[in-house]
């Protein structure tokens, strides 16, 4: 069959839907991974703490949908790009996986990773504790209060005695840092 195109067009049109399916293909495996992972989990926990998204599906679909287009008018150079991504995220599993983790972080992990139902209160409380435990420096007084107010300007209904009680129960931090806190908190004028 004889067609008009010009064979560098043909080539550029191939290259844009190698991009489409290869994109496709990529949010199906990301996803998989994740799902195999349980970093979707992980997300869910980390997006109760995160500013909350007001963006509307329409707006997300026609983000998605414009980068996708643009990402296809790149042709060749996404083509190669996307293998690039797909390979870099197979191999950050393996590596993930293969690297040992010390058993103290295998168990603040372990909730945030397999309990979508924990509450706002909680998962602060397991991600400061998690931070001290991967090497970060001991949080003040101060350091804390600055923490719950950040969740409590998104989250109005956050209750900051309950995530101090539940950091509490997990023995990462100094009683008396959490103590203090505390007693800042009901010197500041949250209900006890």
């Amino acid at each position: 069959m004889q067609t008009d195109i010009h064979p560098y067009l043909l080539i550029y049109l191939i290259g844009c839907a190698l991009v489409v399916f290869l994109t496709l293909f990529k949010v199906v495996v990301f996803w998989f991974i994740g799902w195999i992972t349980k970093e979707n989990i992980l997300n869910k926990n980390l997006k109760k703490l995160q500013y909350p998204d007001e963006e509307t599906f329409t707006s997300k679909f026609l983000l998605f949908f414009g980068t996708l287009v643009l990402e296809a008018a790149l042709s060749w150079v996404n083509v190669l790009v996307i293998i690039f991504q797909i390979i870099k995220m197979l191999l950050t599993v393996i590596r993930e996986a293969l690297t040992t983790k010390p058993e103290a972080v295998k168990a603040l992990r372990f909730p945030l990773r397999n309990n979508p139902n924990m509450s706002r209160e909680a998962v602060w409380a397991y991600l400061s504790a998690l931070q001290i435990k991967v090497g970060e420096k001991q949080p003040s007084e101060s350091d804390l209060l600055y923490s719950l107010e950040e969740v409590e300007d998104y989250y109005p209904s956050f209750n900051k005695q309950a995530a101090l009680n539940q950091l509490k129960d997990l023995n990462i931090i100094s009683k008396d840092i959490i103590l203090s806190t505390l007693n800042e908190l009901n010197t500041l004028g949250v209900e006890t």
